[in-house]
């Protein structure tokens, strides 16, 4: 049984730089996502992809309703694993650069219906941050090209505008500058998830993303599993878990039925994690004060196995 701590989620904004800079390196992970939510509230164009799971632009009913969809949407935001995270535990763990574990970009023609487009744009934004963090200059250009091919194929072509792409392939080696960029589209996105216009796209596009950076975690976890903070990475994401299944819950058609099943069975899984919160106490560590506590995680080697298999298993699904 391994026993991992945790703080709560709203760590990030306690003292510890590394802490503060979660909010701004998992919106590096969401870099194409946002940029693809970032000028779709035009909506003079219409996707050209034209089968029976086209997503129907519908009008909410409920405020309330529209209220709770972007609050779960904005707490996935912080609570998935960044890839930005996850290679920096791997290379601390003295793992190298690993092409195999990501979706490969040739792969796009195979993909149609807007379901599967929106699901692997998610999955070739979380790639492309991996591919970044390691410097991989080439292959940050493949993945950036697939989610622009993807984006046009949705009819979003303004999120891949000339200026946009310019400005990414600029900056890609200069991480300050591509922060400053990222929250700016960050902020628009969020404005953009308030019209609730196209939220059944956004949602494909989080899980995406989610499931994506959960399988790098597990794989990296296999590479290393004496690295305890990639297992805590993964351990954690059992409340970011129930917020994706609220969203996918507030759909309003079935063409997500099928998703929403299996994030239902990998809960179960989650579930057997148990979680004991720990009393918070003020204690000093290099001269500095910190703060102990929050949440312990046990999970069982066993489990972990089983929840490496049901992500894998959802992940081969959609790529």
């Amino acid at each position: 049984m391994v026993k991992i701590g945790w703080k709560p989620i709203n760590f990030f904004i306690f003292t510890e730089n590394f802490y503060l800079k979660k909010a701004f390196t998992y919106e590096r992970l969401l870099a194409f996502l946002l940029a693809v939510l970032l000028l779709c509230g035009c909506g003079e164009s219409k996707s050209p992809v034209e089968n029976e799971e086209e997503i129907p632009r519908q009008k909410e009913t409920s405020q309330e309703k529209k209220q709770e969809q972007l609050k779960a949407a904005k707490e996935i935001f912080y609570m998935m694993p960044s890839p930005v995270e996850v290679t920096s535990l791997l290379k601390k763990a003295g793992a190298i650069y690993n092409a195999e574990y990501l979706n490969n970009p040739q792969n796009i023609d195979n993909y149609s219906t807007v379901k599967e487009l929106a699901v692997n744009l998610g999955i070739f934004a979380t790639d492309l941050s991996y591919v970044s963090i390691f410097n991989q200059t080439q292959e940050a250009m493949f993945y950036m090209a697939a989610c622009k091919k993807i984006a046009d194929k949705l009819g979003l072509e303004k999120a891949f505008n000339e200026e946009i792409m310019s400005r990414f392939e600029n900056n890609l080696d200069y991480s300050d500058s591509l922060l400053y960029i990222i929250s700016d589209a960050y902020w628009l996105a969020d404005a953009y998830l308030k019209d609730q216009e196209r939220a059944e796209l956004a949602n494909y596009i989080i899980f995406g993303g989610w499931i994506e950076g959960m399988h790098i975690a597990v794989k990296t976890a296999q590479q290393a599993p004496e690295n305890e903070q990639i297992i805590k990475r993964i351990a954690e994401q059992k409340y970011a878990l129930q917020h994706l299944i609220k969203l996918f819950e507030n759909q309003s058609n079935n063409n997500s039925s099928d998703i929403l099943s299996d994030l239902k069975e990998l809960e179960k899984i989650f579930d057997k994690i148990t979680a004991t919160k720990q009393p918070n106490k003020l204690m000093e560590k290099e001269g500095k004060k910190v703060i102990s506590g929050g949440t312990v995680f046990e999970i069982s080697p066993e489990t972990l196995v089983e929840l490496t298999n049901k992500i894998e298993n959802i992940r081969n699904k959609h790529i």
